[in-house]
């Protein structure tokens, strides 16, 4: 593949079979084969289940981490995440899989490095309660905040809800992050520092993204297929059974958050 003409998002995963002798081996991969990641986490990433079910049953660690954190858990969580883009396949039977081997509760904890997902919030993401009802048996701590926004799982269904109901709400216009260090920071880590290290480089290059024409029209191009693909998928009425059943679990509604403004809370954010 010539990767100049394509790009660096699309990488071969042909050359890679599980190693069953050594369950556990970490192997490198990533667009730059460099990230050091355990198998059973990768075959769950790249989603051959035949390689995940056989690993599973030569006994492989279910709690090792890639160097990112990565867990074959939350990796699972992620592919059944209806609001992703890149759209993922919502495959289940990964999740079923891996979350019926015994997982440490520091698994079921973990913060990815860069975009600080956490399985518990990955489950809200999926909009379906079981899943959610599922991580917090494993042990997940119900207001730990993650993703680059630094939220609680509460606040998140929360703000499902809000983009769900009222898709055309920007929370990140250039007025509204402009003085918010947690929404620049998150552009910088979804974006892997591609605008510049600083926030300052966050800031203006979403000022003159914005500024171009073409903008517009891949926002609201982008923002139709999205609320078409999720009012497919989920509803909103799912997400809500998610928050009520958070609160009945003890979610915290008073807990602060720093977006879309500071000392923000689940309860200001439903009223």
């Amino acid at each position: 593949l010539d990767i100049q003409k394509i790009g660096p998002l699309i990488y071969s995963t042909e050359e890679k079979s599980p190693d069953l002798r050594n369950k556990d081996r970490v192997i490198k991969t990533g667009s730059t084969w460099t990230k050091r990641t355990p198998q059973l986490v990768y075959f769950t990433e790249i989603e051959n289940f035949e390689s995940v079910q056989k690993l599973l049953e030569k006994g492989a660690d279910v709690n090792a981490l890639s160097e990112s954190n990565d867990s074959a858990i939350l990796v699972s969580l992620r592919i059944l995440c209806p609001f992703d883009v890149p759209h993922q396949s919502l495959d289940d039977r990964f999740f079923k899989l891996i979350s019926e081997k015994p997982h440490k509760p520091e698994t079921i904890n973990q913060k990815t490095l860069k975009k600080l997902l956490t399985p518990l919030i990955s489950a809200v993401e999926t909009g379906r309660k079981e899943i959610v009802e599922k991580i917090i048996s494993m042990g997940a701590s119900i207001d730990l905040m993650g993703h680059t926004t630094n939220m609680t799982a509460l606040y998140r269904s929360l703000t499902l809800i809000s983009s769900m109901k009222n898709p055309d709400t920007d929370f990140c216009s250039v007025e509204m992050i402009a003085n918010n260090k947690t929404a620049l920071d998150a552009i910088r880590r979804n974006t892997a520092g591609h605008f510049g290290p600083t926030l300052e480089d966050q800031y203006h290059a979403i000022s003159k993204l914005r500024a171009h024409p073409i903008f517009h029209v891949f926002k609201s191009t982008f923002q139709e297929l999205k609320s078409q693909r999720l009012h497919d998928l989920v509803s909103v009425n799912s997400i809500r059974e998610i928050a009520i059943f958070l609160l009945a679990h003890g979610a915290n509604p008073n807990a602060k958050h720093h977006h879309p403004i500071e000392g923000y809370t689940p309860l200001m954010f439903a009223a």
